[in-house]
């Protein structure tokens, strides 16, 4: 989201805790080598004759874009301190001292699901402790302007004959999708919107901006090319990302969709075969438990599993393989829309 410049990502997730008064405290206290590498290959420094480092301006995009990463998704990556201590060791990096440690990767923003939720703002060690305590009525959206225009697009490239195309109706989707994060965001007055909370000058609010959508869409990703398959998995994945905050509704239509897809040239899904977790024994459905013989609905319970052909408990593939009836048919996971 950040490479393709989609505003969504500063609605759904959090900034990192590395503004740049937290990067210059690391500096002055000559310790650029625990400044994750990532947070420093965004960033223009100097180096002072005393060996120590000065932080001059963050690399374009700037931001607040370069406050936005991820995790690795490679398995176990946590236990890979060699490869990925940039993220996971907090043994000296990011650990300031006992009371401060700074976070590099950006969390969930659960103000945009949870109205009553309070946020202290990364300072450096030493500094005035800033936080946001006010309480706020909570506003999700459901069945919105962005969901049922990505379903005509899907329709219209599954050959549903509608008024207008695919396209039409999906790049109605992602400008609506953008300006609904936008709105929700502003409702629920997460953090930095609206505000840099008169701390970092280099700081950045995160409300939407002028022009910020047209450029988003002008990335090959976010565009529709006239082959089927591969606008269907623009369309699915576009899907995903608006149902960030309603999993459920993630989880139908990757189910669905088959996406992210393994091996795709815009998102790739891992493939953890190799570690012992091939596709086929990631559940589909809950596991079931077995009633108590003392219910007075076991026999009943017992004979609808079975004419569903649902096994009781969660052994092996079988909450793969043994799916429900809205899930017959779909591709596996990783499979790729089916046409």
């Amino acid at each position: 989201m950040v490479e393709n410049r989609d505003p969504r990502v500063r609605f759904i997730f959090q900034k990192n805790d590395w503004n740049s008064k937290v990067v210059q405290l690391f500096f002055d206290a000559g310790r650029a080598d625990d400044v994750p590498s990532y947070i420093m290959d965004n960033m223009n420094y100097t180096v002072n004759s005393d060996g120590t480092y000065q932080f001059e301006s963050w690399k374009a995009p700037g931001e607040p874009w370069v406050r936005y990463y991820g995790l690795p998704l490679d398995f176990n990556a946590a236990q890979q301190a060699g490869t990925y201590g940039d993220w996971f060791d907090y043994s000296n990096q990011c650990r300031y001292d006992e009371s401060y440690t700074y976070v590099p990767f950006s969390y969930f923003q659960q103000e945009q699901v949870y109205g009553r939720i309070d946020f202290t703002l990364p300072v450096a060690s030493g500094d005035e402790v800033i936080e946001d305590t006010d309480d706020n009525p909570w506003y999700g959206m459901y069945m919105t302007t962005a969901e049922v225009n990505f379903y005509l697009a899907e329709f219209a490239l599954l050959g549903a004959s509608l008024p207008q195309s695919a396209e039409v109706y999906y790049n109605k989707a992602l400008e609506a999708s953008v300006e609904e994060y936008d709105r929700l965001a502003s409702l629920n007055k997460i953090p930095y919107y609206g505000t840099t909370y008169n701390y970092d000058p280099n700081e950045k609010v995160i409300d939407l901006q002028e022009g910020e959508i047209a450029t988003m869409m002008e990335h090959e990703a976010y565009q529709l090319t006239g082959n089927t398959a591969d606008d269907l998995e623009k369309v699915y994945l576009q899907e995903m990302i608006h149902f960030s905050l309603s999993p459920i509704d993630a989880f139908r239509t990757a189910l669905r969709s088959g996406v992210p897809k393994f091996n795709s040239d815009i998102f790739p899904r891992m493939d953890y075969a190799d570690n012992g977790y091939p596709a086929s024994s990631i559940p589909r459905r809950m596991a079931i438990s077995a009633p108590s013989p003392t219910d007075q609905m076991y026999d009943i319970l017992i004979n609808t599993y079975e004419e569903q052909g649902l096994s009781i408990g969660s052994s092996g593939g079988v909450l793969n393989s043994e799916r429900l009836w809205m899930d017959e048919g779909a591709p596996q996971w990783g499979e790729g829309p089916q046409l």
